[in-house]
């Protein structure tokens, strides 16, 4: 059993688009107790930030392959849609080869659309993202009917329409490898980095099991209570509890 707030979005995805282990790897059951971060995986975007297929592909557009769509616009408006988080304050330019329409849209953490270039036959997009805003939609539509093609897409930082290039990321895994941080307020974690071409663990936390093994003492006496401890060779532990022994 779990119970977690989501977007209106992923809301309206769960049982449509996003199904069985989608789900579960959308909102993975966290086991109670303190856990630390594991199976912990980093994901570098490439120069293009787009993927070869619309997140979202009208019912009148075909791919004829990777990056190279045709629309079929028997009506207008008729839109495809990208979705991709963004930084605020950053530069970003979507372009592509097409003779229809480009758009390219803002919206905050809640999908509230806060802001739009205007529809352009142009073959780039240039926009500075505001403050509030958590991701774009880059959308590719038509203002007028017939048949509409979209090749070489691409959203990439910076002011600069550069030549295109395939969505190229590179993923590296740390299998095994559990870091911990305080409990409370995320502050002292144990850290990951790479040095001199290989990847270490500085670790702050330790995980230790109280099942009554370890060699229990009086460390002191209080008023009501007392502090009791373990010293073993590499680690010394002492918990202070009222009332711990009356």
């Amino acid at each position: 059993l779990r119970l977690y707030a989501v977007s209106a979005a992923d809301y309206a995805a769960i049982g449509t688009t996003i199904n069985n282990e989608a789900i579960d790897r959308l909102l993975p059951y966290v086991p109670p107790g303190i856990n630390g971060v594991d199976g912990l995986w980093v994901r570098r975007y490439g120069k293009n930030l787009l993927p070869s297929v619309p997140d979202t592909l009208h019912a009148n557009a075909k791919m004829n392959g990777p990056y190279d769509m045709t629309l079929a616009g028997a009506s207008t408006f008729s839109t495809s849609r990208f979705k991709f988080p963004v930084i605020p304050g950053k530069q970003y330019t979507f372009k592509a080869d097409h003779n229809g329409v480009l758009e390219m849209a803002e919206y905050d953490a809640n999908d509230i659309q806060v802001g739009a270039t205007s529809q352009t036959t142009s073959v780039s997009i240039t926009r500075t993202i505001q403050a509030s805003t958590s991701y774009v939609q880059c959308r590719f539509t038509n203002s007028a009917t017939g048949t509409f093609n979209f090749k070489d897409w691409q959203l990439e930082l910076g002011s600069t329409a550069t030549p295109f290039q395939p969505r190229e990321d590179s993923l590296i895994a740390f299998g095994g490898v559990e870091l911990h941080a305080n409990p409370t307020d995320g502050s002292e974690p144990d850290i990951l980095r790479e040095v001199n071409g290989r990847y270490e663990v500085t670790r702050l936390w330790r995980e230790m099991v109280l099942d009554g093994a370890l060699p229990w003492g009086n460390a002191s006496n209080y008023t009501g209570f007392k502090r009791v401890g373990i010293t073993t060779a590499n680690t010394h532990l002492s918990v202070l509890q009222p009332n711990f022994f009356k």
